[in-house]
């Protein structure tokens, strides 16, 4: 595997450089102005998630999806309201401290250039009690330990709305912790970071347990990380696999 050490600075694209190239595209600097004359003060709303505009439009100038430029500015707008985004920082979630136990995100230091190292869980954790911590703590239910080991729990069909917008508001509340870490990164390096290192330890991953929840796995990476993408777009500056078994090595 390759340490964080072995990079090199020819592989790095960071946030300043991103500005600097940002204006050379006529094209980008059109849909700026357009987006501003448009929204005018409701993007101060967006203010710090640094560059979103500038990230929107770039990358969906670069896919030639430029149509979809105010539809996306609209949906992050939305989704400010909808996730309380104001105030969601220093607003607890109900049972917190457990929804980080059975799905553990955290930050660990940063590389060498300032970029925060993101440890996500999302393939090794246990997706059947993940379920059944977020549904119940979306419906306002106090939870142990005690109860989620023993308890028996059925998810119904139903209930997915409420849950994937509390697996949202969980996972959008960690990425304004990171971002809020990022801007002390860019005033400790001074420089523009907004990009992250995301690292997955599959030492847990089970090919039988993914398997059998095939269906809640994939309507988890659509409602809910399709929805951090457009929040946080052009945010991973590296992805690292490790302690990979042979079975997610198969599957790769």
């Amino acid at each position: 595997m390759q340490s964080f050490a072995d990079e090199k600075d020819d592989d790095i694209s960071d946030g300043a450089s991103f500005m600097r190239t940002f204006h050379t595209h006529e094209e980008n600097a059109e849909w700026l102005k357009k987006v501003e004359e448009k929204y005018g003060d409701k993007l101060d709303k967006l203010l710090g998630n640094d560059y979103l505009v500038e990230r929107v439009i770039d990358a969906l100038r670069a896919r030639n999806r430029c149509c979809e430029i105010f539809s996306t500015v609209d949906a992050h707008l939305e989704m400010y309201e909808k996730y309380s985004m104001a105030t969601l920082l220093e607003t607890p979630l109900k049972n917190e401290a457990i929804l980080k136990q059975y799905w553990p995100v955290y930050m660990g230091g940063s590389d060498k250039y300032g970029h925060p190292v993101f440890y996500d869980d999302l393939l090794s954790m246990n997706l059947h009690k993940v379920v059944q911590v977020f549904a119940k703590s979306a419906n306002g239910h106090d939870l142990s330990d005690d109860q989620i080991e023993h308890e028996p729990y059925h998810h119904h069909a139903n209930d997915d709305d409420k849950l994937f917008d509390f697996c949202s508001k969980f996972r959008i509340k960690f990425y304004m912790q990171m971002a809020e870490y990022k801007r002390m990164q860019s005033e400790k390096f001074k420089t523009i970071i907004f990009k992250h290192v995301l690292v997955m330890d599959l030492s847990n991953f089970s090919y039988y347990k993914v398997a059998s929840h095939s269906a809640m796995y994939f309507k988890i990476a659509k409602m809910v990380l399709q929805r951090e993408q457009l929040l946080y777009p052009q945010t991973v500056h590296k992805i690292y696999l490790i302690n990979c078994p042979w079975t997610f090595t198969l599957v790769w």
